[in-house]
């Protein structure tokens, strides 16, 4: 109890007098008394515009891209699938087999593991992802039974989930990334004219509920972040498709585009900082100006600048096939072709970037099912051989340095915990790295694992400073932890020296994080392409008279092996060599897969973990520190 009053005290701090009364109080409101009349009221169903322009599909594009990718039914969701097929319940926890039972949304808790089961695991499935390639299945390969298929599933979902009296009607996002699935089945059954009137009449019926639902539940003040921008896609995409009152659809374009200016960084980045994150917003803005443009309103240059600013970062997340991933990943899409082997949506983002503003990032002459979806006959693939370039985004404060003669990439975060209000998504990771050379990875994040609050042990490790390539002071965070989806006391961190050259590419910064400790710490990146080395000096300064104990953590990938020689470890992954050198390693730990602790583990995907080793040196310090670590590769 004490806890959890803790946790509403430390939130309320981060509120305005503003925030409770225009928001919060009318947000209770509304879940536990409106709600219940407004979920008894019946609606006209919304109509389809006449003049909406939707995306061109030709039967033997379809069929040529079902040839190289068949249609699954089996839909995974994170460590676990169902079978589209057979599939009869529709708030079910598959993985855990926890079925949430019918109840109404404002007296349902979430994360009530033993009632409702894991809240992700739960909605991904009604996010509706499978159902516009299911569609697409239907047309290209005269498939009736998908017809058919999709036909039942709305019937079962509109009766197992009804309009505000299910787990289903708990979050915006998903109702809104579920409109937006919803929609493009529509538009492409109705285009090739297998459109049922069951599936017209059941999707048109959800898409007013689900305007309805947007309408009264967008999260603003604190909890603006990735979700309003997810809500407000949801709001644009409906109120371009069907008839909505022109002012009123104006008023969401005009509310989505003020987010975009808030929430994207000068330099392109999401302000929460999340590499997946940052890509489900990309889409989320592309797919509401792909749906405005169809119904002919306009686009201002200064938001379409926006977006193609936004794919510089995402130019910077793949490398060689691997994926460098900052903060939360909960591998969430907005639309996603899911049974696409190796699909990266990262590369079909880059792809579409160049079909919209005339790029060339890297990316191949071939049309991916993602992009077909959003831009139909329109999208006109070109091969690129473009390799990204050494670059440091000043605002998010991450940096990429490459040397591609090595195929080597490294990647640094000297920026903030996530956004300026709840920092909800980020991690402890100030002065963390990643390193991969030959496309391998080396030194890398440990990943998500989970955010369910009955795993908050693992949600805290994973998320905490222990879990990060970084140096820790009295075993505390860089901030702190208000609960399994905020940090409050975030510091400051500031690039001090920053250049690039040809052959050469530095990074100084400092943070304030380590203040109460009595402790200033800074760390400088620098990179020799010519001689081949990566040297990484951490500065920790005492300011009183009490001794302090560092611990300084570096992650090493499950796949390589580690060798400690002295001062030195060599590190070893398909025949690639790394050596390490730091004149603690004397008495460096190489621990792997404690639980107790813990430490050692990596989270590849969410829901999954395993062992990895992590090297750590422990130090007691009374006055000035500092640690040399040399890489040579």
């Amino acid at each position: 109890m004490l806890k959890k009053l803790t946790w509403y005290y430390n939130r309320l701090k981060l509120m305005n007098v503003a925030e409770v009364i225009n928001f919060r109080i009318p947000q209770l409101f509304q879940e536990k008394v409106l709600g219940k009349a407004q979920a008894s009221k019946k609606y006209k169903l919304l109509e389809v515009r006449r003049s909406f322009t939707a995306p061109t599909y030709l039967l033997a594009t379809l069929q040529e891209l079902f040839k190289a990718n068949n249609f699954s039914a089996q839909f995974p969701i994170f460590n676990t699938s169902v079978e589209l097929t057979s599939i009869d319940h529709w708030r079910k926890d598959y993985f855990n087999n926890i079925a949430s039972p019918i109840g109404y949304y404002g007296n349902i808790n979430r994360q009530n593991f033993e009632r409702h089961g894991d809240v992700k695991y739960v909605a991904e499935l009604s996010r509706m992802e499978f159902m516009p390639f299911m569609a697409f299945d239907a047309v290209a390969n005269h498939n009736t039974q998908r017809v058919t298929r999709i036909e039942s599933i709305l019937k079962q979902w509109e009766a197992q989930n009804p309009y505000l009296y299910s787990i289903h009607w708990t979050s915006g996002i998903e109702v809104a990334i579920r409109s937006v699935n919803l929609i493009y089945t529509h538009l492409i059954l109705k285009q090739f004219n297998r459109l049922s009137q069951e599936i017209d009449t059941g999707i048109r019926k959800q898409l007013t509920y689900n305007y309805q639902y947007l309408k009264h539940h967008l999260s603003y003040y604190s909890s603006a972040n990735n979700h309003l921008m997810a809500e407000l896609m949801g709001l644009n995409v409906i109120s371009s498709y069907v008839e909505v009152a022109e002012p009123e659809a104006k008023k969401w374009q005009q509310q989505l585009e003020k987010q975009i200016y808030k929430q994207v960084l000068p330099d392109g980045v999401h302000m929460e900082r999340c590499t997946r994150y940052h890509a489900e917003v990309t889409d989320q803005v592309l797919i509401s100006l792909l749906f405005w443009e169809a119904s002919n309103r306009e686009t201002s240059k200064e938001i379409r600048q926006k977006l193609s600013t936004m794919f510089q970062f995402t130019e910077q997340v793949t490398y060689k096939d691997e994926e460098t991933i900052f903060g939360d990943n909960d591998e969430g899409n907005v639309v996603h072709p899911y049974f696409v082997k190796n699909f990266s949506l990262f590369k079909s983002q880059l792809a579409s970037a160049n079909q919209l503003f005339g790029t060339s990032y890297k990316s191949e002459a071939k049309t991916d099912f993602r992009n077909y979806l959003l831009f139909g006959e329109a999208f006109q693939p070109k091969a690129y051989s473009t390799e990204p370039q050494d670059m440091l985004f000043e605002n998010a404060g991450y940096g990429f340095w490459y040397d591609h003669s090595k195929k080597a990439k490294f990647s640094f975060d000297v920026g903030a915990i996530g956004d300026n209000l709840l920092a909800a998504h980020g991690h402890s990771d100030i002065f963390h790295f990643n390193f991969s050379l030959n496309g391998l990875p080396f030194f890398v994040d440990s990943g998500t694992y989970q955010y369910h609050s009955n795993q908050s042990f693992w949600r805290n490790y994973f998320r905490g400073i222990s879990a990060h390539n970084t140096v820790s002071v009295n075993g505390k965070n860089h901030a702190v932890n208000n609960g399994r989806m905020s940090w409050i006391n975030r510091p400051e961190t500031n690039i001090i020296k920053y250049s690039i050259t040809t052959n050469e590419a530095t990074c100084t910064a400092q943070t304030n994080a380590f203040e109460k400790e009595g402790v200033k710490h800074s760390r400088t990146f620098t990179w020799n392409k010519k001689t081949k080395e990566i040297e990484i000096i951490d500065k920790l300064g005492v300011t009183h008279e009490k001794s302090v104990q560092l611990e300084w953590f570096l992650h090493i990938h499950p796949k390589a092996k580690v060798k400690k020689v002295e001062k030195k470890l060599i590190i070893t992954q398909e025949g690639i060599q790394l050596e390490l050198e730091n004149a603690f390693f004397t008495n460096a730990e190489l621990i792997t897969g404690n639980q107790v602790l813990p430490l050692g583990w990596f989270s590849k995907s969410f829901g999954e973990k395993e062992p990895l080793t992590v090297v750590k040196i422990s130090v007691p310090v009374t006055n000035l520190v500092s640690l040399h670590t040399k890489i040579y590769y």
